[in-house]
C-alpha cells in the first residue's frame, strides 16, 4: 500500500521538534571551555549540540522548501554505526525527481 504524500508549509510543527530546539539551546548554555578543560560532561553536552545544531539547520531548510511549495523529501542513510562512531547522511531531495 502506498503512503499519500501530505504537502504541509510547516512540517516541523511537530511538538518533538520543538524539544529538540530547547534542548539545543540547553546544551549550548554550559558554553565551550578550551579542549585542555573540558570535563567529560562538556565533552558530551557539545557534541550533542553541535548534532542537534546541524540537524536543525537542516531541517530548518527543508522547511524552506516546503513553505516554497517544492516537493522535497528527506532521504537518510546510515552509513557505518559502531560503539564508538556514527555516520549519518541526511539530505534535501526533489521529491519530483524521477527515482526519489
Amino acid at each position: 500500500m502506498k503512503s499519500k504524500r501530505v504537502i504541509t508549509e510547516n512540517p516541523l510543527e511537530a511538538p518533538e521538534l520543538s524539544t529538540l530546539q530547547l534542548l539545543r539551546g540547553a546544551l549550548a548554555s554550559g558554553g565551550f571551555p578550551p579542549p585542555s578543560m573540558r570535563t567529560p560532561e562538556d565533552e558530551a553536552r557539545i557534541a550533542a549540540f553541535f548534532a542537534l545544531h546541524q540537524l536543525l539547520q537542516l531541517l530548518e531548510e527543508f522547511r524552506k522548501a516546503c513553505a516554497r511549495g517544492e516537493r522535497v523529501r528527506l532521504a537518510v542513510a546510515e552509513r557505518g554505526e559502531s560503539p564508538s562512531r556514527i555516520v549519518v547522511d541526511i539530505a534535501i531531495l526533489d521529491a519530483g525527481a524521477e527515482g526519489a
